[in-house]
């Protein structure tokens, strides 16, 4: 039997790194024959004209990142892919708790598809109006680029990612007691210290463990609106290990780029073993990979997903080490394909990096592996085709 031409929308323009993800994907569609228009965010006008003449015959489905599009509107109440009948491919690529009202007010026809597996969890327990939600893995970016041999490159250690401390900060509402109507000083001191002493807690366990200890009531659509108020705490605790991480390596004597905003402030960044570098584009932070020895990745507390910074850094050729998660370890870290540690363990990480760069040889096998099992298993394209599945199973629903 004859396989379907799919007909599917992108939504692109917004954010630049969420647009080479997608365009990752949409190249796999275009490969297997499909018609696909993307509509341009940062062209809307001149996209919604062209937009007119795709939708006159069926479309399969539209593909979005974050929430980006999901809920436009051309008449006030009245979603635009919901009037259409099209199926929405929401892929998050953060936390779901950032996108509460989004969420709330997607499409029917809308399916999750999230990063972690928590993720996943916490969609089907706070978002009955979501359709579905499924797991698929973050994927890496193929480039054509000839990577340097690993021997020869001039990084040592590449972190490219910024430090999102201060930004944290501005999530905190004025007035939190009021706002919270708790005492918000012990809830984040109590739940700021489990996130950092447990490694393996998420945000939301740690407030729904902070509120039954408390003898707190609390309804499931209230508990989420805590959890969204005060995840702050979760990118504070994010930081905390993702400045540990840099500041422990360039203190010991190892060399590192760092690539990102938010590390301006940090009272080390002037160190001489430390080369920093404010934001570029995402497409040349996979050349600036190509001359890695070693890619650093810190998890943002995923406990059981994936980031791209590691399958990126695979396909660079480069070694990769990152803190765990249990996607990782059962996926990646069995298969010996990058080295992954414990937070908890974090001040191994000096030795762990020292020993790989006095193993060339050893490197240059586990660099090899690890590449053909990107190649071959964690490309966005690779990712495109498990979303393909659940297009056939959910459009017509």
């Amino acid at each position: 039997m004859m396989k379907k031409r799919r007909r599917i929308i992108f939504i692109q323009g917004t954010w630049d790194t969420l647009d080479a993800f997608s365009r990752g994907i949409e190249q796999y569609f275009r490969e297997h024959e499909a018609e696909v228009f993307v509509l341009a965010t940062n062209q809307l006008l001149e996209s919604f004209g062209q937009l007119y003449n795709f939708i006159q015959k069926p479309v399969d489905a539209v593909i979005t990142f974050n929430n980006v599009g999901l809920n436009m509107e051309l008449s006030p109440g009245e979603k635009l892919w919901e009037q259409l009948g099209i199926l929405c491919i929401n892929i998050l690529v953060d936390h779901p708790v950032c996108y509460l009202q989004e969420l709330q007010m997607a499409p029917r026809k809308t399916v999750a598809i999230c990063v972690d597996k928590n993720h996943v969890d916490f969609i089907k327990r706070y978002f009955p109006n979501i359709m579905a939600a499924h797991f698929v893995p973050h994927g890496g970016t193929l480039w054509e680029k000839e990577s340097v041999p690993w021997q020869d490159r001039e990084i040592d250690v590449l972190y490219a990612g910024g430090l999102p401390r201060d930004v944290a900060a501005g999530y905190i509402p004025k007035e939190l007691d009021a706002v919270s109507g708790l005492d918000s000083e012990e809830l984040c001191d109590k739940v700021l210290t489990e996130l950092i002493i447990n490694t393996n807690l998420t945000l939301e366990t740690a407030i729904e463990c902070y509120f039954r200890e408390h003898k707190i009531v609390v309804t499931e659509e209230q508990l989420v609106q805590y959890i969204r108020l005060f995840r702050f705490l979760d990118v504070y605790a994010i930081s905390y290990y993702r400045e540990r991480a840099v500041q422990t390596l360039v203190e010991s004597g190892i060399r590192v780029t760092l690539y990102g905003p938010g590390w301006e402030n940090c009272k080390w960044i002037n160190h001489p073993n430390l080369d920093y570098h404010k934001n570029v584009a995402p497409e040349e932070i996979l050349t600036i990979m190509g001359k890695a020895k070693i890619v650093l990745n810190s998890m943002p507390n995923f406990k059981n997903g994936s980031h791209e910074r590691i399958f990126n850094g695979m396909l660079a050729g480069a070694v990769v080490v990152s803190d765990t998660s249990t996607y990782l370890e059962e996926e990646l870290g069995k298969k010996n394909l990058l080295y992954l540690y414990d937070l908890k363990r974090q001040q191994q990480l000096p030795e762990i990096l020292s020993n790989i760069l006095k193993q060339p040889e050893k490197a240059l096998q586990m660099t090899g592996r690890a590449y053909e099992e990107a190649f071959e298993k964690h490309t966005w394209q690779n990712r495109a085709a498990e979303i393909e599945n659940y297009i056939e199973r959910y459009a017509l629903s």
